[in-house]
């Protein structure tokens, strides 16, 4: 039986947000291919793989985002056929998050489109919500914190709006303290 998971390309060339954002999104649910810049992507594309939605930093080395749009054909079904209209990664998950199935041709972009005009959700609230469900679901804060970057301990406890008692209750089951209690940092 083959996988029908959907199959998103994550296209970044820095390579601790492109894998964040490969963990989280294999997390999700879905296939995740990567590449670390546009001709990587377009090399990708042209190998026949399935590609359903491609998220792609626009800022790259040797094939920025811009280059690699122009020139990639958009992929949109479940076997990869050509799609004649560009639906961004974004677009396809902002649709999937709210329950739409994106829907191909040129009808089709014309309902996704009207669906997206009633969707309220950004960039930030899908990073958000998958920081949250990673930590729901026992992931070690500090690879959160390393996933999205924060300078610290306490600004990924902000971010995800953990007390200070969970975050020491978290350490102590993720890291072998031999019996010594665990003192936060911040003094607390």
């Amino acid at each position: 039986m083959s996988d029908r998971r959907p199959t998103i390309l994550v296209v970044d060339d820095h390579s601790d947000l492109r894998d964040a954002l490969v963990v989280l999104l294999e997390h999700e649910g879905y296939r995740v291919a990567d590449a670390s810049n546009g001709a990587e992507a377009l090399d990708y594309l042209r190998s026949g793989a399935p590609v359903n939605a491609l998220i792609v930093d626009l800022d790259m080395p040797v094939m920025n985002g811009w280059d690699f749009l122009a020139e990639a054909y958009v992929f949109g079904s479940e076997n990869g056929t050509y799609q004649p209209n560009i639906q961004t990664g974004w677009e396809t998950l902002r649709l999937l998050a709210y329950g739409y199935e994106p829907r191909t041709g040129k009808k089709g972009a014309e309902w996704n489109r009207e669906q997206l005009q009633r969707i309220d959700l950004h960039w930030h609230d899908l990073r958000h919500e998958g920081a949250c469900r990673l930590l729901a679901d026992g992931v070690d804060i500090r690879m959160i914190q390393l996933m999205l970057g924060h300078a610290s301990i306490q600004q990924t406890q902000r971010y995800l709006n953990v007390t200070d008692e969970e975050l020491r209750r978290g350490l102590e089951v993720s890291w072998n303290n031999k019996g010594r209690p665990l003192r936060l940092a911040s003094g607390a």
